[in-house]
């Protein structure tokens, strides 16, 4: 079951000096384990030298924190296709992110949330809870 979490986000361009509230969901990993079985959008926020040397969850791509801003606040095809991503999906559906802890990846999520996408998660144990090393 998804549960959704508040988070505040601080954008910098922003000129109130009260931060954002967003929500983002939250999933489990015994549920993106199902998940992926039926086929989600899942995205490693971390370096690829962290994936190099960890792994990565089975059919996530690797797209580092960086390079996520310009790809939810812009999206296109091409860029989506640059960056390793399947088609380009309607900004309703479901995205998980995913990084070594969940702190990233619910900066990743906060960006395309604030970008106009409405279904953003954070898997909060992230690589951590995935590995069985940890």
């Amino acid at each position: 079951m998804l549960r959704l979490t508040h988070q505040i986000t601080l954008t910098a361009a922003r000129t109130s000096t009260l931060p954002q509230l967003a929500m983002v969901g939250s999933i489990a990993k015994a549920e993106l384990k199902t998940k992926l079985e039926d086929g989600v959008y899942l995205i490693d926020v971390r370096t690829p030298d962290e994936v190099a040397s960890t792994g990565i969850i089975p059919h996530a791509v690797n797209v580092p924190l960086d390079a996520i801003p310009p790809l939810f606040e812009y999206p296109s095809e091409e860029s989506w296709e640059d960056a390793g991503l399947p088609p380009l999906p309607p900004k309703d559906t479901p995205i998980i992110f995913y990084c070594r802890s969940g702190a990233r990846s619910g900066m990743a999520a906060n960006y395309a949330e604030q970008a106009g996408w409405t279904n953003t998660i954070n898997y909060e144990g992230s690589w951590l809870d995935w590995s069985p090393t940890g």
